[in-house]
């Protein structure tokens, strides 16, 4: 069997191997070739895809996460008008906002606490602190007097 090779122009080797003519390309004509770029693409992209993936696999509790520990169920606690406005944020108390539910007679009564700058004295929404805000919140308004009135069945 015979190989032959050629250096032919611009360095492109171009051999006889048992009898089929092979050209073997320069780096930028095998470069230049449109499904080189296409595979090129596709590697480059399997490759990100594989990273972002890994940068964001959840972690379970074998691989050294911590285990997930569940929220504690709500407590039924009634609030009566009077008591519900003892917690205004005021002398260190919490702030509790009610809302009803619109397709139910039931009452929510959330501890915005964390949100203090926005519920607490002296803040923006501290007109829902310590009241049934359902009406305010149905309206977006802050008026105090829309935040007291019932809500219409």
């Amino acid at each position: 069997r015979e190989i032959r090779a050629l250096i032919g122009a611009q360095g492109v080797v171009v051999g006889l191997c048992e009898g089929f003519e092979v050209a073997i390309m320069t780096e930028g004509e095998v470069m230049a070739m449109p499904s080189t770029v296409y595979l090129l693409a596709l590697v480059v992209g399997f490759l990100m895809v594989t990273l972002v993936m890994q940068t964001f696999k959840k972690r379970t509790v074998g691989d050294g996460a911590a285990p997930a520990i569940p929220p504690e169920p709500a407590k039924k606690i009634r609030f009566t008008t009077a008591t519900l406005a003892e917690f205004t944020g005021a002398a260190g108390k919490p702030v509790y906002v009610a809302v009803k539910d619109p397709f139910s007679d039931e009452v929510t009564v959330f501890d915005m606490t964390k949100g203090i700058d926005f519920y607490g004295p002296g803040s923006p929404y501290n007109v829902f602190a310590g009241k049934n805000a359902s009406h305010g919140l149905a309206l977006s308004s802050t008026d105090s007097e829309d935040v007291t009135k019932p809500l219409d069945k």
